[in-house]
């Protein structure tokens, strides 16, 4: 079932957050060589290849009777014409990937996975026009995960966690310009301000796609059921100008603006209301 019904909230400010909108898409596509950088395993392995021009390739091992693997990284980006390919085990292992400096994350380019991928980074994630993420499943999120919850494969994520070396609250907003797939998974988008911009385009075959507003979120389970949140509104805000594909959508916010096109079976909206 296609549906492009317009959410909004009676708590909503539309100049506001249009403003916010046209400033954070007015980051450049990141140029040359740009690939992730200074990896650490934590949990399992991983072994880095960059032998091939614009290419980087991280096959992962997943720790010990876990069906997961954890990498600190000092930057995690993908510049235009640039590839990252994570090679796990087999499409039920997940690559949990934590920034832990302050340097957003600008994907530009592809990044691949054969299995589930985590991107976890404070200072602000933005998948760039142009920029192709193709994987099992896939996780964004610019709140916190502790490094004993990526060690223990716990999806949880909460705003008072300091990955980054930054101050508490100084968390960047997670954009999405570009095209996000998910093969067998879901699509999880996890921050106090998501924003889609018309050309974006967020894809589960097979899953749920889920935009979650706000300050601790986590997710032990598939779909809409597995997961949990917590939403300060109206400051944790959801906005929607793209498209969104799943056997399930959810947009959980304080505050939602929605006018791109949902093509679903189950919609869910929490913290505004449909109209």
């Amino acid at each position: 079932m296609a549906s492009n019904t317009p959410i909004s909230s009676p708590t909503a400010k539309p100049t506001v957050l249009a403003l916010s909108l046209a400033a954070a898409f007015a980051i450049a596509p990141a140029q040359g060589q740009t690939l992730p950088a200074g990896a650490v395993a934590i949990h399992g392995t991983a072994n880095l290849d960059a032998s091939q021009a614009n290419k980087l390739l991280v096959t992962t091992t997943n720790g010990a009777g876990t069906s997961h693997s954890a990498i600190n990284w000092q930057s995690f980006s993908i510049g235009a014409g640039n590839t990252t390919q994570i090679i796990q085990p087999s499409a039920a292992s997940t690559s949990i990937n934590r920034v832990v400096t302050n340097t957003p994350s600008a994907i530009f380019g592809n990044l691949n996975s054969n299995g589930h991928v985590v991107l976890v980074n404070q200072s602000g994630i933005t998948i760039g026009a142009g920029a192709f993420v193709d994987t099992a499943g896939f996780t964004a999120s610019v709140v916190g995960m502790s490094e004993a919850n990526a060690k223990a494969g716990r999806l949880k994520f909460d705003s008072n966690v300091l990955n980054n070396g930054g101050d508490l609250g100084a968390i960047g907003a997670l954009n999405i310009q570009g095209n996000i797939i998910a093969r067998g998974g879901d699509v999880v988008l996890i921050a106090p301000s998501i924003e889609l911009a018309k050309t974006a385009v967020v894809e589960s075959q097979g899953g749920a796609v889920m935009l979650a507003a706000g300050q601790s979120v986590e997710i032990t389970g598939r779909g809409l059921e597995g997961i949990t949140l917590q939403v300060q509104a109206p400051t944790d805000a959801a906005i929607n100008l793209g498209t969104l594909k799943g056997d399930a959508v959810g947009i959980f916010a304080g505050t939602l603006k929605h006018s791109g096109l949902i093509q679903t079976n189950l919609t869910s909206g929490e913290g505004g209301k449909v109209s």
